[in-house]
């Protein structure tokens, strides 16, 4: 829960690892954490998510590590659970990751956090999930980099989407933005060194519309889902 006013803040970076905005007081950014690696690293006086991201899960770790994330639950800058996902690319088994989504989609649920999601390839099983769990708490897929059908098949379903840098350079992803509502997707910079100023300015150019009334709108998709 923000205990802050949301009015205060002047840009919103929903996910990001290493903040390095030069007007980083007015912007409102969740920092990402993986608690098998970064637990040590988790800064309390900034907004922070931690989950079990799929590159490093380690399966005799699953539910020790699911009870650190617990522990956080009432923590007032803990806003959400993740990264939590899938990549078939990686390392750790296909039925780990999944078994560590369920784990974490449940814990979101009875914490009342929302999950971030990293989604490599695996979108089918993602509203697999999505259908049998029928969370309560927002679903995020960040950094989302694939098509219009995708993008409208998971909106359909009630998973938000969260674009990335990739803004700059991807014209199907330019395409897609400027069809979406304006209080129906995030942005965030990641691991880029791109401000959010600098994306946030890009989305207003590419939706011709004023600074304002996009971060209004942004200001409404934050207090949906990290106001109670």
């Amino acid at each position: 829960m923000i205990s802050t006013h949301l009015e205060t803040f002047r840009y919103f970076n929903f996910h990001v690892h290493k903040p390095s905005e030069s007007n980083e007081g007015s912007v409102f950014f969740i920092q990402s954490y993986d608690i098998n690696s970064q637990m040590q690293m988790v800064d309390g006086n900034s907004f922070f998510s931690i989950g079990m991201h799929p590159w490093f899960l380690k399966s005799e770790m699953i539910h020790e590590n699911l009870a650190k994330i617990r522990a956080f639950s009432n923590h007032p800058n803990f806003l959400a659970i993740g990264e939590v996902g899938f990549d078939p690319l990686k390392s750790p088994s296909f039925e780990l990751q999944e078994t560590c989504f369920k784990l974490q989609a449940d814990l979101a649920e009875e914490i009342k956090k929302p999950l971030i999601i990293h989604c490599v390839k695996s979108y089918s099983i993602l509203l697999e999930l999505k259908k049998k769990i029928n969370p309560k708490m927002p679903w995020i897929v960040h950094g989302f980099r694939n098509s219009s059908k995708l993008a409208n098949q998971l909106m359909s379903k009630g998973i938000f989407l969260s674009f990335g840098v990739s803004l700059f350079w991807e014209k199907h992803l330019q395409d897609l933005i400027c069809t979406m509502p304006l209080n129906a997707f995030l942005i965030e910079t990641d691991d880029s060194k791109e401000t959010i100023d600098k994306l946030t300015s890009f989305v207003c150019k590419l939706r011709n519309i004023t600074l304002e009334e996009f971060l209004l709108n942004q200001r409404t998709i934050y207090a949906q889902f990290f106001v109670y």
